[in-house]
C-alpha cells in the first residue's frame, strides 16, 4: 500500500509534554546552577552540578578522603570534636565565635569532608553558659539538628560520598566492644608480618616479664598536666616529650601490650576536678578504667601581713573552699583509682609568722578531708609545697620571682 500524504485537515499527534511533577527526592538535590542553598535545618546543599562533578571526583583521589571511613571519622572528631564553647549575651542570644580563627577550616576543604563532618562540632562539643534558661534559645543560635533532620540534610551528598566508601583501598579498621584498637590478625600478610617480628625482634624474644618492665620502665612514672584553654575554650593535655608514647606506634604486638599502660602507670594533674571528668570523657571506658592516680593542685595565697590583717582580718584563704562534694568528685568510671594527691602550695610573700601559716595548713587539712567524704574508698594524700614571692627592683622596672 502507497504511503499516503497528510491533508490539511488531518491533525498530528502532539507529542506528550514532560511530566512536571518533580520527585520528592529531586528537591533534595536541587540547587541552583550558581550560589548556594540551604536546606531548612540550616546545612548547606553541597551537590555537585555541571563542572563541580568532575572537580569532586578529582577530590576523591585526596591521600584524606582515601582513607578508609573508620579513619576518617576518627580525624573529624579529633580536628573538630571535644572543645568547650562558652555562650553569653550581647546583643542578642547567640553562641560566641571561637578564638581559634581557623575552628572550622576543615568543613571548608571540600564538598565530602562537609557532607561526613558538619554535624560534628554540635554533637561532640560542650556549650557552656552562665544563664540556665537561655538554654533553648542557645539551642536554636547552633542549629542543632534531630536524627531526622540529620538525614533528610545528607541526602543530597550520598550519591557522591557512598561511592568511595564501598570501594577501600585498605582493609576495615576493626575496634574491641572497650574501645581499643583490634590489632590481631589471624591470616593474610599482616599475620605473616606479625610472625616475622616475634621471631627477629630483640625485644618480643624477650621473656614477658622483662617486657613488662621495659614498658613500664618507658611508659610510666610521669605527670601529666591537664589544663583548661581559655582562649580556644578546650581541655587538653601536654606531654614533655614530643614523641612520649611513639613507643605504641612500633608493631601490633607492642600496641596489644602497651595501650593501657600511659594511663595506668602515670598520674595526671589538674587544677580542678571538672577539668578531669570532661577531659577524660573523651576516651574510652576502657581507658578511663584503668587510671590509678590523680594529682589536684590547690593554690593557697598570703598577701603582707599589714594588709592581710586590715583586709582580712587574719583569716587565710585558699584559692577556692568547696562547697558541694559534685564539684570535687571524680569520675565514677575511675574504677581503678586508688589515691587522690592533694597538692597544697602555699604563696606568700614572707613566711616569718608561723601563726598564719598553722592556719593555712588547717585549711589544707579541711580540704583534704572535703576529699574524702566526696570520693568514697579512695585514699587522699596532701602534701605541701611553699611558694615565696619576692619582689625585686631594678632601677624604675619591678618584677616578681618565685621560689619553691
Amino acid at each position: 500500500m502507497a504511503p499516503r500524504k497528510t491533508t490539511a485537515g488531518d491533525k498530528i499527534p502532539k507529542a506528550k509534554k514532560a511530566s512536571t511533577v518533580k520527585k520528592s527526592e529531586d528537591k533534595v538535590i536541587k540547587r541552583p546552577a550558581r550560589g548556594y542553598h540551604k536546606f531548612r535545618n540550616g546545612l548547606l546543599n553541597v551537590a555537585p552540578k555541571g563542572d563541580e562533578k568532575e572537580l569532586t571526583k578529582q577530590n576523591r583521589t585526596s591521600p584524606l578522603l582515601r582513607l578508609p571511613p573508620e579513619i576518617r571519622n576518627i580525624i573529624w572528631k579529633l580536628v573538630l570534636g571535644g572543645k568547650v564553647y562558652r555562650t553569653w549575651l550581647c546583643g542578642q542570644i547567640g553562641s560566641s565565635p571561637t578564638h581559634t580563627t581557623n575552628a572550622m577550616a576543615l568543613l571548608r576543604t571540600c564538598r565530602q569532608v562537609y557532607a561526613e563532618a558538619a554535624i560534628v562540632p554540635l554533637t561532640l562539643t560542650m556549650f557552656s553558659t552562665d544563664y540556665p534558661s537561655n538554654i533553648d534559645d542557645i539551642i536554636m543560635a547552633s542549629r542543632k539538628l534531630d536524627f531526622k533532620n540529620q538525614k533528610a540534610s545528607t541526602k543530597g551528598t550520598k550519591a557522591f560520598t557512598d561511592t568511595e566508601v564501598v570501594k577501600r583501598r585498605y582493609k576495615k579498621v576493626r575496634f574491641h566492644e572497650d574501645g581499643l584498637l583490634n590489632v590481631e590478625r589471624k591470616t593474610g600478610k599482616y599475620f605473616k608480618i606479625a610472625r616475622e617480628n616475634q621471631q627477629d625482634s630483640l625485644l618480643l624474644r624477650l621473656p614477658p616479664e622483662l617486657r613488662c618492665l621495659v614498658f613500664e620502665y618507658v611508659l610510666g612514672g610521669n605527670t601529666y598536666e591537664i589544663r583548661y584553654h581559655q582562649k580556644s575554650e578546650a581541655v587538653k593535655h601536654t606531654t614533655i616529650s614530643k614523641h612520649a608514647l611513639a613507643l605504641l606506634s612500633v608493631c601490633r604486638q607492642i600496641f596489644a601490650e602497651t595501650a593501657l599502660l600511659p594511663f595506668g602507670l602515670n598520674t595526671f594533674s589538674v587544677f580542678h576536678p571538672l577539668v578531669f571528668n570532661i577531659w577524660i570523657k573523651g576516651f574510652h571506658l576502657a581507658f578511663a578504667e584503668v587510671v590509678t592516680s590523680v594529682r589536684i593542685n590547690i593554690l593557697a595565697y598570703r598577701f603582707p601581713l599589714s594588709l592581710w590583717y586590715k583586709k582580712f582580718y587574719d583569716i587565710p584563704r585558699a584559692q577556692y573552699i568547696p562547697l558541694d562534694s559534685s564539684d570535687i568528685q571524680l569520675s565514677s568510671v575511675l574504677t581503678s583509682l586508688k589515691v587522690i594527691q592533694i597538692a597544697f602550695i602555699v604563696k606568700a610573700t614572707s613566711m616569718e609568722d608561723t601563726n598564719v601559716m598553722e592556719k593555712l595548713n588547717k585549711s589544707g587539712e579541711e580540704i583534704r578531708g572535703f576529699y574524702e567524704l566526696a570520693n568514697s574508698g579512695i585514699k587522699v594524700n596532701l602534701t605541701r609545697k611553699l611558694s615565696s614571692i619576692v619582689p625585686l627592683r631594678f632601677g624604675n622596672t619591678s618584677c616578681r620571682v618565685r621560689f619553691y
